[in-house]
């Protein structure tokens, strides 16, 4: 996952983050970069959600990112669902 624009001073926050969906895309699965990349599958979205660390200042730390935009960008980037025959 990819955040842009987690300190709100990015206003070029969406060019920035498709362009980095396309350049994923281009090299993730196809032409001479096929057996150097894995295969990536990408859903862009925007909106608010919430940036938090979870844990204390020494031991296990968790940096989490929630909200519908990281729900829905999920959805966007997962393989389609394939139904279940009748």
């Amino acid at each position: 996952m990819v955040i842009f624009n987690k300190q709100g001073d990015t206003p070029d926050h969406p060019l920035r983050a498709a362009r980095a969906a396309l350049t994923l895309s281009a090299h993730g699965g196809s032409g001479r970069h096929a057996r150097q990349w894995p295969r990536f599958r990408v859903g862009v979205n925007s909106g608010t959600a919430v940036a938090a660390v979870v844990g204390g200042a020494t031991g296990h730390r968790k940096h989490g990112i929630v909200g519908d935009a990281v729900n829905i960008a999920a959805r966007l980037e997962a393989p389609p669902r394939r139904r279940r025959p009748s």
